[in-house]
């Protein structure tokens, strides 16, 4: 800023820089004459936006999942002679402005449900844990969707529906609980024994459509969380892990099968994980409290509906909604909304689309 450097000082910035004072003092003069700097030039702006015009039309003719060496060759196909460093750079801005517009879709889309009764809607699923083939260890989950906790947990070996009915008798048995709705996948364990059960115990099964885990969200979002913890408990992460040396029992069931070994290992983990996720966590879905604490102060779903005629509701709604449909995709479709709108008309869930306000839910009113 002086124009002039005081003795010493260009030294001093050449050690810094770890550049000899000749070639500072180079630099500077080309500056002071309006050099660009250090570096290969830049290209004109008309010829990036040549170039960007050129990717995109290669890439809405191609789609969009295809990369640079791809698009440089039908660039030379076309005979166009476009600089390697301006492609990529093309090919990173379009590719960004499509993801964006692609999230932007997918938000805007997007149905989010809130459910407001504890034993409304609960979400099964299962997640690999140890071994291979028939010797493999399974863990099993279930979580309530109101208070985000976990009534039962299971180890057992391959999944099966015997094991799937087992689970969640050990939370009806003993305690009286079970959901108006289940949120399963469509695997092999969610379907026979299990459909029974639910038919005898007036428990609605909603499945989602095929190759769509979106659909139980829930559940997914629960296994990960309690893969997460287990990890931290292996001590795969630095630190200290709170919970890690409570002597507890959590609500874990040995279904069988498996490796016995890895069986009581597990075991005594999901049982601190379990403890970690129910009444540790503070969930900002859930004002910042635990699930153990909503779970304790939460209005329970058979104070509000009877089960008999909340599942003859869902069982005509779910029977009108696939008259004359006849593609399996689009019944399960169907029956999927009916089963949200009976949910709805009872004041159990509420739902919203994208980024609109939550709706109010209903409440009681005397006749």
């Amino acid at each position: 800023d002086r124009g002039r450097l005081r003795r010493g000082e260009l030294k001093r910035l050449s050690e810094v820089m770890g550049v000899s004072t000749k070639r500072l003092s180079r630099w500077r003069k080309q500056a002071a004459k309006g050099w660009p700097g250090p570096g290969r030039p830049g290209h004109p702006v008309a010829a990036w936006r040549e170039a960007l015009r050129r990717v995109g039309r290669v890439l809405r003719k191609l789609g969009w999942r295809h990369g640079l060496g791809t698009v440089l060759g039908e660039l030379a196909r076309q005979g166009l002679d476009v600089p390697t460093r301006l492609v990529r750079r093309a090919l990173a801005a379009w590719k960004r402005r499509h993801r964006q517009r692609k999230q932007r879709r997918i938000e805007a889309a997007r149905v989010q449900v809130r459910v407001l009764a504890r034993d409304a809607v609960w979400s099964q699923d299962a997640m690999h844990l140890d071994g291979r083939g028939g010797d493999a260890t399974w863990g099993r989950v279930v979580m309530d969707r109101c208070t985000r906790e976990h009534p039962a947990l299971g180890l057992s070996g391959p999944p099966c529906s015997e094991d799937s009915v087992a689970l969640l008798e050990r939370v009806r048995v003993p305690e009286g609980r079970a959901p108006l709705v289940l949120a399963v996948d469509n695997g092999s364990e969610n379907k026979g024994a299990l459909v029974r059960w639910a038919r005898a115990h007036q428990v609605v099964l909603l499945y989602n459509q095929p190759h769509t885990p979106q659909h139980n969200g829930a559940g997914e979002r629960s296994v990960g969380e309690l893969r997460e913890e287990l990890g931290e408990l292996e001590g795969h992460l630095d630190g200290p892990v709170e919970g890690a040396a409570l002597p507890l029992q959590g609500p874990v069931l040995e279904l069988g099968g498996g490796s016995p070994e890895a069986a009581e290992l597990y075991r005594e983990r999901l049982s601190r994980a379990w403890w970690r996720l129910d009444h540790i966590w503070p969930r900002p879905c859930l004002g910042g409290r635990t699930a153990a604490e909503v779970a304790a102060l939460a209005r329970p779903a058979y104070d509000r509906v009877c089960r008999a005629r909340f599942y003859a509701a869902c069982c005509c709604a779910k029977k009108d909604a696939v008259r004359g449909v006849r593609r399996k995709r689009a019944r399960r479709r169907a029956e999927r909304e009916a089963v949200w709108c009976v949910l709805e008309e009872h004041g159990l869930v509420i739902r919203r689309r994208g980024s609109a306000p939550w709706p109010s839910p209903k409440t009681d009113r005397v006749s």
